[in-house]
């Protein structure tokens, strides 16, 4: 077994929120913190090794929520660019890793347990590999990881579909989690963090 000793936990967290009317998903409360420094938590829980936040540089409120986490913020001004730019921008930073273990602020219910299930089952690959959940009905999801030999493929990302090109044209280097009926999904709206927290509060 081939085991990264030099991972990279990327959390993109530089969007613009632009369907929020106002209001920012980074700052929206999972509990009682806001939503980036919960998803930094669950990558930090994870044990995965160095942790990076690529924050918008103009949104310092956004560094305030990380300052006493064991996080390194990445600052750019690659909101503009969508997903890609920001995911480009941190590989960038951070060209020489083992594997890069991608996550989403916006997404509340990616917890440390499937960040684990996931960096295990690349540990069992022993070979190059990019590592996605999959549900029982055939839908694919975020966290992703991918192995550091697809770096420079990385590097080549834009716009608001993030590495799905790169995803894309490696298919045969695809392993899959299943994670059983349902997968976490970005909460990019007010309706839909509303739907969230209507939900979570059914379920407590």
């Amino acid at each position: 077994m081939t085991i990264a000793t030099k991972t990279i936990g990327i959390l993109l967290a530089a969007g613009e929120s632009r369907r929020m009317n106002g209001r920012e998903k980074q700052m929206e409360h999972v509990g009682d913190i806001p939503a980036i420094r919960h998803a930094a938590i669950q990558m930090i829980q994870s044990r995965i090794g160095r942790v990076v936040v690529v924050a918008a540089a103009d949104k310092p409120h956004h560094f305030d929520a990380l300052s006493d986490l064991e996080v390194e913020v990445l600052k750019v001004d690659t909101q503009n660019e969508g997903m890609g730019g920001s995911l480009r921008a941190a590989v960038v930073a951070y060209p020489n890793a083992d594997r890069y273990v991608i996550a989403l602020a916006d997404m509340p219910d990616v917890s440390t347990d499937l960040i684990v299930r996931l960096n295990a089952a690349a540990d069992r690959a022993q070979r190059p590999c990019i590592v996605r959940p999959r549900s029982n009905d055939g839908r694919f999801g975020h966290p992703v990881i991918f192995d550091g030999s697809f770096a420079a493929d990385l590097m080549t990302c834009a716009g608001d579909t993030g590495a799905a090109n790169v995803i894309k044209h490696n298919s045969d280097n695809l392993v899959y989690v299943d994670v059983g009926g349902s997968l976490p999904v970005d909460l990019d709206t007010q309706y839909a963090w509303q739907q969230w927290r209507d939900f979570q509060s059914k379920t407590d």
